[in-house]
């Protein structure tokens, strides 16, 4: 199930905030004076002591200037939203509509006044959940305010922030952060970094990232929020809770659940004592502690607080506005957990029915309703219903996507996030399992339900490189780049003016929104002339899941698939060939796979590993590999693969794509028949054991999506054979480890011009050991290859400068990079992951001695292969867990790579010399292998120490036969 409501509720406490009585021209300075003190006691957050005044001054206008006066209208207005500021609503909205009137007839339609009235009366119905006819009165406003007052004045940056609070509540999420981003800006440069405005603006730009789940970004924007506040409000105001319970949301939903519930204690006691216990907002406090304690377990202290909470909103907001539904799910949900099921379910048809009505179908919230009464129904064994309400959730959820994807094509190439859409495809994966025999139907959209769970940004990468390659044409293809590249450049914009305006770095955020004015200017004209040259791009780019029937089409002769997928506590496992499919959940295995694969990554890659330890205090020599736990191997084999591999018949080549802790395992050190024995590295046994990637010549798919995506890539009319790079000049003594990192061994210490981070060359020469073995590995690969000596740059020749400036690296078939690999935060100021090449004397943005994962999305290639000999290539932390595949894979599927060869864990100079040679000299002496073939056949002679024809692999070593050794490297291709 899913609860909501942590976030909902800023959105109801910025609009009453921002509704602050407009300063206006008074008649009589009885009524003069009454207003001033009004305004003094709401600026404190006294609004029950400052209605008898408002009303006494609007008394004194109506009476003495006449109602249809100017300054009758102003007090009828600061009435209206004192009344707002109590969460009176239903008072509050005759009064706005009547200043807003007399506004319009006294002052004209353009005057900020009347834009004042618009905004205030949008706020007021924006309160109510009313947000359609909200919007067309804040674009009101904030027209004018921009005409009349101009682009850079707070008022102004008053209306873009209501705009955004409004688009945000209607889910429009990218459209809302871009608002508060520039709200923020000018609140900053007009107002200063200490004022509650600016403390507003930094809690709603804040609030807005999470809403995406980009929590980390939004964690120091909340706590930035709540200290201008507290210093400048004090800590017993209305908007000091707003700030506290912001950045208690966003510590809930990073699961630090201890360290959000004193944050809103504190906001439900500030609310309490200012606003009463009736207020909308006290009832905001409630539904969030509750929720807090609900994620802790206490569900006996949650269940009253949501209880009051519901209450208090069917009072003061009515039955069927979309914040008394928050309460009726949320306790619905409580009451779930508890086994309470028919009246959580009657709480749960309540809520839908309301968020319905008031949101309509295509909201994030009306989708949540109708997943979590599937939810509940599963629970009562009703799966029939629960399926059906589920695949309404996914439908809607995938509709909010596309509608999404509209609006940030301009801005890049994904739509914003829904916070946790995701939870919406794992109740239909529980649903649709807990079905007897499901339909076809049914085990498609499960399918593609698990696909939804597994959107990783390797895939996107390469559904970019496949709409390049789709655009054909002479000039589009060119010009769809350009695009992409801008749309990445775009992003990093972005994200350097949040961190500037997080840091209230005016210059540098200055500097940023030129950047974005006139890369969206771009981006717009690009994205114009590629809508009328190319209709299919949008589709392309972010492709929809994939149902069976076409994966099946996908599929050659003897090619199969394979997905796993965890979800919850379980694990969903799908096998299709041509012919057949399989899918089963593993009820409860989540777990239990974690530990195996954790325990297994222990045993080949033990540098990384935490218990490494322990075999060193058990006296083993650091050059030992640890035993091999074969019966753990076979385990993940029986309990996830072995019941759907039935739809494997005659598959000789797999397609695997995992997610979760599988994604940081190859899949080849499974073992397909239980051990007798639980021997050693160097064991006979381990040489001959049943691997699983004996079994199948195994691909990593970057999605599903992406399999047989690219087409037929175009090669260069004139191609080389080999591009290589490796040996660069260290002189340290020791690969960088986390642990050094710690120490305070810094790698990125400078900026360049445009601010920014660069390598230290010297840090690098000194912290990072030299690698001749690499230049032996190069060697070997350009003689297997018949390349030239020239086609190698080693030693002071491998720099970024001659990666970037190459003629030669376009054309190649094979591009190879044999050196250290560099994963994100490794080492500090590491932010993405990197290879190391020759440091330069002087760094610059062309060559600071590190190859990001960005650097290289920027380069063309059209390799067959891409070899990125280094450890740490594959996984994108090195951690079981870890997103599918690395940020250097994305950058170079992103490239043009066809296929790349990339690695889970750093091995010896001399065995990866002998895999990555092999696998290209095997393809190479007999075309009619696949990659895959190709380098299943190399492990194989890597393990045995026995060539294909029957020769011995010269340096073969007995610790080879460990998977250790042979198994980090995995292929990853879209198939061709």
């Amino acid at each position: 199930m899913v609860r909501t409501g942590a976030r909902k509720f800023l959105v109801l406490l910025m609009l009453a905030a921002l509704a602050a009585p407009a300063a206006v021209r008074a008649a009589e300075p009885d009524a003069n004076s009454l207003n001033a003190q009004a305004f003094d006691l709401s600026t404190q957050g006294r609004f029950a002591e400052a209605e008898p005044l408002l009303r006494q001054a609007l008394a004194i206008h109506a009476a003495t200037l006449g109602e249809a006066s100017g300054e009758t209208a102003a007090s009828r207005n600061n009435l209206g939203t004192n009344l707002n500021a109590q969460g009176r609503y239903a008072e509050a909205e005759p009064l706005l509509r009547g200043a807003l009137a007399g506004f319009r007839a006294t002052l004209g339609e353009r005057s900020p006044t009347t834009a004042a009235g618009e905004t205030n009366l949008a706020a007021n119905l924006n309160a109510q959940g009313r947000y359609a006819e909200a919007e067309p009165l804040y674009r009101s406003g904030l027209e004018t305010r921009r005409a009349v007052l101009g682009e850079s004045h707070p008022a102004t940056a008053t209306s873009l922030n209501n705009l955004a609070v409004n688009l945000e509540d209607q889910g429009r999420l990218a459209e809302a952060e871009a608002l508060f981003a520039r709200a923020l800006e000018i609140r900053q440069a007009a107002l200063g970094e200490q004022r509650p405005e600016t403390g507003q603006s930094y809690g709603n730009l804040a609030a807005a990232l999470n809403a995406q789940g980009r929590y980390a970004e939004a964690e120091p924007l909340f706590r930035k929020a709540l200290e201008i506040r507290t210093r400048a409000l004090g800590d017993g105001h209305p908007s000091t809770a707003v700030s506290a319970d912001g950045l208690a949301a966003n510590l809930d939903d990073q699961g630090r659940f201890a360290e959000a519930e004193p944050l809103y204690r504190q906001g439900l006691e500030i609310r309490r004592a200012t606003l009463g216990e009736a207020h909308p907002l006290t009832a905001a406090s409630e539904n969030n502690l509750a929720y807090n304690l609900d994620s802790q377990g206490r569900l006996a202290e949650a269940e009253p607080l949501y209880r009051q909470a519901l209450a208090a909103r069917r009072a003061a907001l009515g039955a069927r506005h979309p914040y008394t539904a928050t309460s009726l799910n949320n306790l619905a949900s409580a009451l779930d957990s508890q086994g309470k099921r028919a009246e959580a379910e009657a709480l749960y048809r309540e809520a839908l029915a309301v968020r319905r009505s008031a949101l309509g179908e295509l909201h994030a919230d009306t989708a949540v309703s109708y997943a979590n009464l599937a939810f509940s129904l599963d629970g009562q064994g009703r799966y029939a219903e629960a399926e059906t309400y589920a695949a309404t959730a996914v439908d809607a959820t995938r509709k909010l996507r596309q509608r999404e994807r509209s609006v940030s094509e301009d801005r890049g190439d994904g739509p914003a996030a829904q916070g946790d859409e995701g939870a919406t495809f794992r109740i239909y994966l529980a649903t649709a399992a807990a079905l007897a025999t499901p339909a076809p139907r049914v085990r498609d959209e499960a399918f593609r339900a698990a696909q939804d769970l597994d959107r990783s940004s390797a895939g996107a990468a390469l559904a970019q490189a496949a709409a390049r390659v789709a655009a054909g044409q002479a000039g589009l293809a060119e010009t769809v780049r350009r695009r992409q590249d801008l749309a990445v450049m775009s992003r990093g914009y972005e994200a350097r003016l949040l961190e500037a305006l997080g840091a209230g770095d005016a210059a540098t955020a200055a500097a940023m929104r030129g950047e974005l004015q006139r890369s969206g200017d771009e981006l717009a004209r690009l994205q114009a002339e590629i809508r009328a040259r190319f209709p299919r791009y949008a589709e392309l780019i972010s492709p929809e899941p994939v149902g069976v029937e076409a994966v099946q089409r996908r599929l050659g002769p003897g090619e199969g698939l394979l997905l796993i997928v965890p979800s919850d506590k379980d694990v969903h496992v799908f096998a299709l060939s041509r012919t057949r499919v399989e899918w089963r959940r593993v009820a409860g295995a989540a777990q239990s796979v974690v530990q195996k694969v954790e325990r297994l990554r222990c045993q080949t890659d033990p540098s990384t590993c935490r218990l490494a330890r322990d075999a060193a205090e058990a006296g083993a020599s650091p050059d030992d590999l640890p035993p091999f736990d074969r019966q753990a191997a076979f385990g993940l084999y029986r309990d996830l693969i072995q019941p759907v591999e039935s739809a494997l018949k005659g598959v000789t080549t797999l397609y695997v794509t995992t997610a979760g802790p599988l994604s940081g395992l190859p899949l080849s050190v499974l073992q397909t028949a239980a051990p007798t024995d639980n021997p050693g590295p160097g064991a006979g046994s381990l040489e001959a054991a049943p691997w699983f990637g004996d079994r199948y010549a195994l691909v990593t798919l970057p999605s599903v999506s992406s399999l047989r995506a690219l087409g037929a890539l175009k090669a260069p009319a004139r191609r080389a054979a080999l591009a290589g790079y490796g040996d660069p000049v260290l002189s340290g003594y020791a690969a960088p480890t986390a642990d050094k990192a710690r120490g305070g061994l810094r790698v990125f210490r400078s900026v360049s011009a445009d601010g920014l981070g660069l390598a230290d060359p010297a840090t690098l020469r000194q912290g990072l050991e030299a690698l001749p073995g690499t230049r032996a590995e190069l060697t070997a690969m350009a003689a297997a290859l018949g390349a030239p000596a020239s086609a190698l740059h080693l030693g002071p020749q491998a720099t970024e400068a001659a990666v970037k400036a190459s003629s030669n690296l376009p054309r190649a078939r094979v591009v190879i990079f044999a050196t250290h690999g560099l994963l994100p935060h490794t080492l500090k100021g590491l932010e993405e992951p990197g290879l190391v090449l020759t440091p330069p004397t002087v760094p610059t943005t062309e060559d600071d001695g590190v190859l990001t994962a960005s650097e290289a999305a920027r380069l063309s290639l059209s390799a067959d292969w891409v070899i990125l000999s280094a450890c740490n290539t594959a996984a994108a932390d090195g951690a079981p867990g870890a997103e599918t595949l690395s940020g250097l894979a994305k950058g170079f599927l992103y490239a043009g790579a066809g296929a790349l060869l990339v690695s889970h864990w750093q091995v010896g100079d001399e065995v990866t010399a002998a895999l990555t040679v092999q696998t290209i000299a095997l393809q190479r002496a007999d075309p009619r292998l696949s990659k895959a073939q190709a380098l299943q056949a190399a492990m194989r002679a890597v393990r045995t120490g026995v060539l294909p024809d029957g020769k011995p692999l010269a340096g073969w070593e007995p610790i080879w036969a460990h998977p250790g050794s042979w198994a980090p490297f995995v292929l990853v291709s879209a198939g061709g």
